[in-house]
């Protein structure tokens, strides 16, 4: 049974600044994996190099733009997937990213219970969108809701919490 809303407390600001840190701590370690086995800084220092020494000969210039384009768009869509599937995944299934979990903070829906994957689309991606789109002030704006809202979780209808997971009894113990 997940706990009703009046029984979680608001994550402090600080927990949640710390855990989004500690996610993009994460989340550079990943996509520099990513970059060494997808060979995306081979491809990078391939086009660098070819510009800086006047290009490459006629004939080749165009099948080899083509081709880092390509291999480029690739990498860089790697990374965009990774990305989304990391915030909306972790999110809507299990209420918390990595750096939330560290930090001990939830996020909830009115309910009390994890998102989903919908809502969480919608906070992590639609809503952070329109937070960071006026100077990150949907985000400052948690700093005057008493509930600690920004404008992502008002536009998901999820909200930051530090106590009672969804997923765990008062004694601690996790639902089978």
């Amino acid at each position: 049974m997940s706990p009703s809303l009046d029984s979680l407390a608001p994550a402090p600001l600080w927990r949640r600044a710390a855990a989004l840190f500690a996610d993009a701590i994460i989340l550079i370690a990943v996509s520099c994996l990513w970059l060494v086995l997808t060979g995306g800084g081979t491809a990078a220092a391939l086009l660098a190099v070819a510009l800086m020494a006047g290009g490459i000969s006629p004939e080749l210039e165009g099948p080899f733009k083509l081709g880092i384009a390509v291999t480029l768009l690739t990498i860089l869509g790697g990374l965009v997937i990774m990305h989304v599937t990391y915030w909306v995944a972790f999110t809507g299934l299990r209420g918390q990213t990595p750096g939330k979990a560290l930090l001990g903070i939830w996020v909830v829906d009115a309910q009390g219970r994890h998102p989903g994957l919908r809502r969480a689309f919608m906070r992590e991606i639609i809503g952070k969108f329109f937070s960071k789109l006026v100077c990150y002030l949907g985000y400052l704006w948690a700093f005057a809701d008493r509930r600690h809202q920004t404008w992502h979780d008002k536009i998901a209808g999820t909200y930051v919490v530090t106590a009672g997971s969804p997923d765990t009894n008062s004694s601690g113990g996790v639902h089978g």
